[in-house]
């Protein structure tokens, strides 16, 4: 598993250890993984990933035909966050960013929604 749950939030799982650079298909790896272990479901029909307990919140891992990634968080029809994912970051600080970033993203777009 590459986070547990603690204290109520989803955080890395602290028995993983590593310092090499992530190339793009181990991110995606990593990504699909995070997608299950965060309660993700994949929806085919515009290849995104929905959330089971909320469907407005939907997330995408993109590369570009420069391995350029980036994270994409959608909230409603309204809210779009793109979050570059730098080529030489390893897959520890590819897990914190997405969790940081996607819980991030998540409250701000809920507070501004109501």
């Amino acid at each position: 598993m590459l986070t547990i749950k603690q204290n109520g939030k989803r955080v890395i799982n602290p028995d993983i250890t590593t310092t090499h650079q992530t190339d793009v298909a181990l991110k995606d790896t990593l990504f699909k993984t995070l997608m299950v272990e965060c309660g993700f479901t994949h929806d085919m029909v515009d290849h995104v990933w929905r959330h089971t307990k909320n469907e407005e919140f939907r997330v995408a891992f993109e590369t570009d035909n420069n391995n350029r990634s980036r994270f994409l968080f959608l909230y409603g029809a309204d809210w779009m966050n793109a979050t570059p994912v730098p080529k030489d970051m390893d897959s520890l600080d590819f897990i914190t960013k997405f969790l940081d970033e996607s819980r991030e993203f998540f409250t701000k777009a809920r507070s501004l929604q109501k």
